[in-house]
């Protein structure tokens, strides 16, 4: 189950690299006992060495909807994501994948700084 896994940096060597230079993978369970809720954790490579552990990962539930969409699964879809639980910080999410295939995640979040990137 996806609570009780471990990763370590010989096993996440086995992933490509993401764009940001990085191993990563986002290992999820659908809860048996609760339909609509899914378990997840989001594990990446950390510089300098080791792996680390994100406790909410909103792009990660975005992809979860794609893979959705890929793996043919009936839609409309709702989820409720739980993460974070094993590094103490509980996470809940919300995926939405509606019937033309557009992906919605929603939850609350704690602002911890605001700006502007001009590119």
């Amino acid at each position: 189950m996806a609570i009780r896994c471990a990763c370590s940096t010989t096993r996440l060597q086995i992933w490509p690299q993401s764009s940001l230079g990085r191993k990563t993978a986002y290992v999820f369970a659908f809860d048996p006992e609760q339909p609509g809720r899914v378990l997840s954790r989001y594990f990446f490579t950390k510089q300098g060495g080791g792996v680390a552990e994100d406790p909410g990962t909103g792009s990660a539930c975005a992809n979860l909807g794609g893979w959705l969409l890929a793996s043919g699964h009936a839609l409309p879809a709702e989820y409720a994501i739980d993460q974070g639980e094993a590094v103490g910080r509980p996470c809940w999410l919300r995926l939405a994948v509606d019937a033309e295939g557009a992906i919605r995640v929603g939850g609350r979040v704690l602002e911890i700084g605001r700006g502007t990137v001009t590119v």
